[in-house]
This record gives C-alpha cells, sequence and structure tokens, in this order.
C-alpha cells in the first residue's frame, strides 16, 4: 500500500491511506508499536495526504511514542504548518504525560498570536497550576486576542495566583480584558475569590465598585452584606443602586430593618423602588412573611411622603392574603 501511494490519485488516495491506518491500528493492538509508529510517520510525511490524514497520523505517532512523543509534540507546535498545530494541540489534551503542560508553557511565548490562543486554551483545559506563570505574563503582556484567551485559561486552571491577578486585571485600561477577568473571577469558586470580590468593593473606581456588587449578589456572598448595606447610602447613583438591588438579593426577613431604615431615608424614586422589591424579596426568603407586616407598618409612620406610596404598595403585597 505505501508503495501504491506513490502514484495514487483522488479517491484512491484516501483509501489507501485508511488501509494503512487500520494496519497501523492492528499492529497497535499486536504490541508491534515499532511498525505502528512507522506507517504514522510515513502517513504524517506523505505530500499528497489529505489534511485529517496528516492529522491523524500525527496524533498516532505522538501516543505511541508516549514520553518520546514530546520531541514530535514540540516540533508540530513550532512548525508553520497550522494542521500540524491543531493535531498537536488535540493530541497535548490526550496524552497523558507530566511533561506536556512544561513543554506547551515553556513554548507558549515563542509561539505566534494565533497560535497562543490555540495553545493557551489547551493549557486551561489540562488545568495544571505549572502553567500559571506562562498564561499569566501573557495575560498582562500579549497581544488583545492572546490576552483574552490567557485570562481565560488561567482561570480554567484556578489557584491563588489566578485570583490575585484576575483582581488586577479588574482595573485593566483595555476594557474587554478587564470584563473578562471580572467574568472569570464571577466563575472561581472558593473562599479567597470571595475574599478578593469582597475587597474589590472598596476600590477607587465607582464603575469597579458596581460590578462587584454585582458579582456579591451573583456569588451570593453572605458575609458581605454589612458592606454592601452601607453602600445602599452612597452618593453614587449608579452604585447606590446597584448596592440596593445586591443587597436585595441576598436580604432575609432577619436583614428587614436595614432595608427599611434605608427606603424612610431615600429620596430617589429608582431607589425607592428597588428598595420596595428588596423589602419584599426579604419578607419572603425567611419564612412567613405576614410576620414582617408589623414592622412594616410602623416604618410607614415615619416615611418621607416619597416613600410611603411605595410602602403601602409593600405592605399590601406581604401583607395581603
Amino acid at each position: 500500500m505505501q508503495a501504491a501511494l506513490s502514484s495514487a490519485e483522488g479517491a484512491n488516495v484516501s483509501a489507501l491511506c485508511d488501509g494503512l491506518f487500520a494496519c497501523a491500528e492492528a499492529f497497535s493492538f499486536d504490541g508491534r508499536k515499532a511498525a505502528a509508529v512507522a506507517i504514522y510517520d510515513f502517513l504524517r510525511d506523505l505530500p499528497q495526504a489529505p489534511e485529517e490524514v496528516r492529522a491523524a497520523a500525527l496524533r498516532g505517532a505522538v501516543l505511541l511514542r508516549g514520553n518520546e512523543g514530546l520531541v514530535l509534540l514540540a516540533e508540530a507546535l513550532r512548525s508553520d504548518d497550522d494542521v500540524a498545530a491543531d493535531a498537536a494541540a488535540r493530541t497535548a489534551l490526550e496524552l497523558k504525560d507530566p511533561g506536556v503542560v512544561p513543554l506547551v508553557a515553556a513554548e507558549l511565548h515563542t509561539l505566534p498570536p494565533h497560535r497562543q490562543v490555540l495553545f493557551a486554551g489547551v493549557l486551561g483545559k489540562l488545568g495544571d497550576t505549572g502553567a500559571l506563570p506562562a498564561l499569566l505574563e501573557l495575560a498582562k503582556e500579549g497581544e488583545p486576542p492572546v490576552r483574552l484567551a490567557t485570562v481565560t485559561a488561567a482561570a480554567e486552571v484556578g489557584g491563588t495566583d489566578t485570583v490575585a491577578a484576575l483582581v488586577e486585571l479588574t482595573r485593566d485600561p483595555d476594557s474587554t480584558v478587564a470584563e473578562t477577568a471580572i467574568e472569570c473571577l464571577a466563575g472561581l469558586r472558593g473562599a479567597e475569590a470571595d475574599e478578593a470580590v469582597v475587597s474589590l468593593l472598596a476600590a477607587p473606581d465607582q464603575i469597579l465598585r458596581v460590578k462587584m456588587v454585582e458579582l456579591v449578589a451573583r456569588r451570593r456572598i453572605l458575609q458581605a452584606k454589612p458592606a454592601v448595606a452601607g453602600l445602599m447610602r452612597d452618593p453614587d447613583d449608579a452604585l447606590r443602586l446597584a448596592a440596593v438591588k445586591g443587597y436585595g438579593q441576598l436580604a432575609t426577613s432577619a436583614d428587614l430593618p436595614v432595608l427599611l431604615d434605608t427606603i424612610v431615608t431615600s429620596s430617589q424614586p429608582s431607589d425607592i423602588a428597588a428598595l420596595g422589591k428588596a423589602i419584599v424579596a426579604a419578607c419572603r426568603n425567611g419564612g412567613e412573611q405576614k410576620a414582617c407586616v408589623p414592622q412594616i407598618a410602623e416604618t410607614l409612620e415615619r416615611a418621607t411622603d416619597a416613600a410611603r406610596p411605595t410602602l403601602v404598595k409593600v405592605l399590601n403585597r406581604v401583607g395581603g392574603p
């Protein structure tokens, strides 16, 4: 079949390649690894082979060689052949060898941007913290698409260094990078990520603080309720409104006094409307909502004219049938 391929054309090339793949699989099954590797090497170097054949042959050649296949993997990710590089990326995810991550991480900064994006994704999926230095370096200094890919990949890996880097990147001048860092921070698990989000509630950037309030609610960081409650009186309209909405998502009936004390002094219609919704939600999120009626009724008596109509509606919703 190998000899016949030298003069084959069209569909015959694919058919002969399929036959050789079958032979390689049979040799591998029988323990004749060297014979199988020889076929894969022949196919990956065959000039007239279709792209899918060269990709599959590279995969077979790397996987059968095991640790020795790392050399081929490195050649493929460095090569000018995108087909080989794509095959190397897929194969890296299959090759159960501890040397894969150090190899790819070491090569990452030398690759062209489109390939950095590809192999950043590989490192993210492999989830080894050994890749973090390379990923975080490019997250700070790479081309825009590379920065986004490496931020996402680092978040997939996780770890202390990732949390710290994401916190820093939330302030990045590139708004797309900053938004990606925030979204990645939202998806990280663990108390360390919670603490990082809470710490950013005191950031000097008001826009960032608004986003962190929203993250507190999304992550349900209950220990942040006192900090969010304080922001419900902030002079910045957007931050104050975000805090009211966020607190309402976290509150239970035990938090009703905080919400009621806030609404009686509020004058902004948007704040009052959001506080009304938050009060209803808190009453429903703490057991028997009608038990909240006396507190709301008492608050109604001392409320401002601006807040009173909303409190009447709240009272009807909470105390109604």
